[in-house]
């Protein structure tokens, strides 16, 4: 009895208590921004959006449903990388930068919801606004 009285307490103590800090540093809410909010694996930054898409109504058949649902989450990360795009790049290039594009992940969940990762790098960013700074 006096075991588990012990135990019960050591673990509410362990639950309230602060998780140990790392050597890193997050970077706070407020200060967040596209140069420092995506870092890959790989070392190379990126622009990236996440899209989700929902299968039909109706539809029983796996397969279909997230052939549905990978359409939809496509849609919705391209119009948010559209929205991006606005932001830093001329109008007029737009759809140059959206032929550059890669899809990093596609991702389902138990009843076939699809995420999409979108991305696009930095580094080709800046280069092609270099160009376009020269063509003028």
């Amino acid at each position: 009895m006096r075991f588990a009285v012990l135990c019960a307490v050591c673990l509410s103590v362990a639950a309230c208590s602060e998780p140990p800090r790392g050597g890193q540093k997050g970077t706070p809410f407020e200060e967040l921004t596209l140069n420092n909010l995506v870092k890959w694996p790989d070392g190379r930054e990126y622009v990236t959006v996440v899209g989700r898409g929902y299968p039909e109504d109706g539809q029983t058949d796996q397969a279909a449903r997230r052939n549905s649902a990978r359409d939809g989450a496509a849609l919705a990360a391209q119009e948010k990388m559209i929205g991006e795009l606005k932001r830093l790049a001329p109008k007029d290039k737009i759809r140059e930068l959206l032929r550059q594009v890669e899809v990093a992940k596609t991702d389902y969940t138990y009843d076939d919801i699809c995420s999409m990762t979108l991305r696009l790098p930095k580094e080709l960013l800046e280069e092609r606004k270099q160009v376009w700074t020269d063509e003028r």
